[in-house]
């Protein structure tokens, strides 16, 4: 189980103030802590005269309890539920969460297992519900599509006119249980469907969802926002779409020049994966805010953006830009400390109100708005890379995979079978875990030429004698990629700033 950081900084869920003040885990620290996640994902052709037919929902879980550097691996992020969309449209998605809702509430209470040391009392309940902003509404009963409600924000009392001119959270009425609890019983209570939809429309909200009873679960405050989606999938690409539009017609950079920059740009090995592609003036010029990257692309963008536009004139555009470099850098970071997140909370306010003055004709988005609410919720949470989506959505992968060579007859039964037998075959497989395995791949390997010298060093460094030696190109360790002449390490500190050295040559 990760150990609370030290005091006045954040590491993972146990540092943040939910957690501390938890009714179970505030009593029972070791207790079950779940992360669950919900997405759609298409099976078939999008664009085939199949898209939609086989449309799932996928619910996923982890547990914080799990160190960050392992809670990453695909193995810690197991399949909840499973169900065709179609047939939520008719039922909800409450049919889901009351079955899940049956097995925390026995869990909450404690359940006895059998261990190899004994008879055990396991607790546990839901820490925080991730995943897009249609799929978070959907399953706590907002207004999915929030363009067609008057609040658009599930954590305040927000209004489209509000978010154009306010850009501090203390200006908007925060949220609560008992006060959501109210609007929906206001909804249900309605005298006429004209009524009801009108009062829908008003506060933002559906239904009351099954959410609410889930044992100490806080459905305003534990449903945090996603970076990848917020940042990667939202913001940036509309801002970023702003700037480049302006430079361009301003003649302060050719587009053809640009693309040519950050075609060349010297990336490094981890990056060149996900460099960004060419951006067309056809994609510059529509009516969207998206600039056709997928996130890994938008978050290398956003590193080597003010690198492209170092040499432009209007500072400020640039300047608006490493602003949002460094928002997204901070919300980014592993270990966040009290003082950084009041700085955050500046920063984005400063940004936004930029964000006004340099396009005075633009609209704050609601994901712009969102900001506001980030640093209150990495002191609740923790901070928000351990909420982020996009290692969950890696998840797809396996199920669109299988789904290809499986018949279609029952597919949510035929891909729950085939990920209990791949669990299964995970879990026998070894000695350890494969969630604590250490995932390690070599490059290519040479005879080491200077094997008397690297004997001697681990003998007098480590006491340990080794026959043989080879030399490496590249190492993979728990997902991180180590190349010779190409990566550096931390090895050491000089006062309070780290050392950093140049890995030469690999040895195994």
């Amino acid at each position: 189980m990760p150990e609370r950081c030290k005091e006045g900084f954040l590491y993972d869920l146990v540092d943040g103030d939910i957690f501390r003040n938890h009714p179970l885990f505030s009593i029972r620290p070791s207790a079950l802590q779940f992360i669950l996640y919900t997405d759609e994902i298409e099976l078939c052709n999008p664009l085939g005269s199949h898209a939609g037919k086989n449309k799932l929902l996928m619910v996923y879980y982890t547990l914080g309890n799990i160190d960050p550097k392992y809670r990453s691996k695909l193995s810690a992020i197991r399949l909840l539920a499973i169900a065709k969309s179609s047939d939520l449209s008719r039922y909800t998605v409450d049919v889901i969460l009351d079955r899940i809702k049956k097995d925390l509430d026995v869990l909450y209470q404690g359940v006895k297992i059998q261990t190899a040391v004994g008879e055990r009392t396991i607790y546990g309940a839901v820490i925080s519900l991730c995943g897009d902003t249609l799929a978070q509404h959907e399953f706590a009963g907002f207004k999915e599509g929030v363009g067609f409600a008057l609040c658009k924000c599930r954590h305040c009392d927000c209004t489209a006119e509000d978010m154009q001119t306010n850009f501090d959270e203390k200006y908007f009425n925060k949220r609560t249980v008992e006060g959501h609890l109210r609007q929906c019983s206001d909804i249900e209570k309605a005298s006429t469907d004209l009524v009801r939809n009108h009062l829908k429309t008003t506060y933002g909200i559906n239904r009351r969802s099954s959410l609410v009873d889930f044992p100490g679960f806080n459905l305003i405050e534990q449903t945090p926002q996603d970076i990848m989606h917020i940042i990667l999938e939202g913001i940036a690409p509309m801002e970023i779409k702003c700037v480049l539009n302006h430079l361009i017609l301003s003649g302060q950079i050719d587009l053809d020049t640009f693309n040519s920059a950050m075609y060349c740009f010297p990336y490094s090995p981890l990056d060149l994966r996900d460099r960004p592609c060419p951006i067309t003036a056809s994609t510059l010029s529509s009516n969207d805010n998206r600039l056709k990257q997928s996130s890994g692309q938008m978050l290398v963008l956003l590193k080597i953006l003010p690198f492209l536009l170092n040499n432009v004139k209007d500072s400020e555009f640039v300047q608006f830009i490493i602003e949002l470099v460094e928002i997204t850098q901070i919300l980014l970071a592993p270990v966040i400390s009290l003082h950084t997140i009041a700085q955050l909370k500046e920063l984005i306010e400063q940004h936004l109100k930029t964000f006004k003055q340099l396009f005075p004709e633009k609209n704050i988005i609601p994901k712009q708005h969102y900001l506001l609410h980030m640093p209150s919720q990495i002191a609740a949470l923790g901070p928000m890379v351990r909420h982020m989506c996009m290692r969950f959505e890696s998840k797809h992968r396996f199920f669109k995979r299988w789904a290809a060579k499986l018949n279609f007859k029952n597919i949510c039964k035929t891909l729950i079978q085939h990920n209990q037998r791949f669990e299964c075959c995970q879990n026998v497989s070894g000695n350890q875990h494969p969630i604590f395995t250490k995932d390690r791949e070599l490059g290519p390997v040479s005879e080491a030429s200077n094997i008397e010298y690297i004997r001697s060093k681990l003998r007098d460094s480590f006491g340990i004698d080794v026959q043989t030696a080879v030399s490496l190109k590249w190492l993979t360790l728990n997902s991180n990629k180590y190349m010779s002449h190409k990566s550096l390490i931390i090895s050491g500190f000089d006062g309070q700033m780290p050392r950093f050295s140049l890995i030469r040559d690999m040895e195994n």
